[in-house]
Formats: structure tokens, C-alpha cells, sequence
């Protein structure tokens, strides 16, 4: 029963690293091909918004 337990967990941690390994691959590669600064840039907003812009989008990654 215990060894249950330590199995469950061990899935556990194993799974939610991989969930971060992916989602931090992902913003990787969205910072790397400059979308965030694009869609600044389209949307004509000042340099100030920009900074917001890439929090917002970090923050949101670290979440999903």
C-alpha cells in the first residue's frame, strides 16, 4: 500500500517537470522567433507597453 503512495507521487513529480520542460521549450521558441515584439509592433503601442506585453506572455506560460 505504501509503495503505492511513493509511486503515485513519483508520477506526479515526473509529469509536472515534464509539463514545464515543454511549456518553457515553448516560450523559448515564441521569444526566439519575436512574436511578442511583432504584435507590439502591429498594434502600434508605445516602447513602455512592450515590457508588458512580454511579462503577460511569460506569465501566462508559466501558468499553462
Amino acid at each position: 500500500m505504501k509503495l503505492m503512495w511513493i509511486k503515485k507521487i513519483f508520477l506526479a513529480v515526473i509529469g509536472l517537470s515534464a509539463g514545464t520542460m515543454v511549456a518553457a521549450g515553448f516560450f523559448a521558441f515564441i521569444t526566439a522567433i519575436g512574436v511578442v515584439t511583432t504584435y507590439a509592433q502591429r498594434t502600434k503601442e508605445p516602447e513602455l507597453y512592450l515590457r508588458l506585453y512580454q511579462v503577460c506572455v511569460t506569465e501566462y506560460l508559466s501558468v499553462v
